[in-house]
C-alpha cells in the first residue's frame, strides 16, 4: 500500500498465506473486496484461516469462501460476480 497507494477497490481477494492472522488490515480496508477466497485444509495445525481476518473481512462486508468448509471454489462474472462451491452458488453481494 505505501509503495502503490492508488490501488483501487476489488471485487475478488485471495487472501495471503491460508487467511493468517498477519494480514495487513489497512490494505484490506483499502481494498475492500466483495468477495474473499481463503484456500486452506480442513483442521490444520496452525489454526488458519484467523478469526481475526476472517471478521475484519467481514466488518467490511465481504462475502468470505473458505476451501476448509466451502469445498472447491470457482468464481464467475456470469450474470454478474457469482461463486460457484461444489456446484451451488453462493452469494457475493456487499452487504450495507
Amino acid at each position: 500500500l505505501t509503495t502503490h497507494p492508488a490501488l483501487p477497490e476489488i471485487d475478488v481477494l485471495k487472501v495471503a498465506h491460508h487467511g493468517s492472522a498477519y494480514q495487513d488490515p489497512q490494505l484490506l480496508r483499502h481494498l475492500s473486496p466483495r468477495l474473499a477466497l481463503i484456500s486452506c485444509g480442513a483442521d490444520n495445525p496452525y489454526g488458519h484461516p484467523s478469526p481475526r481476518t476472517i471478521a475484519a473481512l467481514r466488518a467490511q462486508g465481504a462475502a468470505v469462501l473458505r476451501t476448509d468448509t466451502d469445498g472447491p471454489i470457482a468464481v464467475t462474472r456470469d450474470r454478474g460476480l457469482r461463486a460457484v462451491l461444489g456446484g451451488r452458488d453462493a452469494a457475493a453481494q456487499r452487504s450495507g
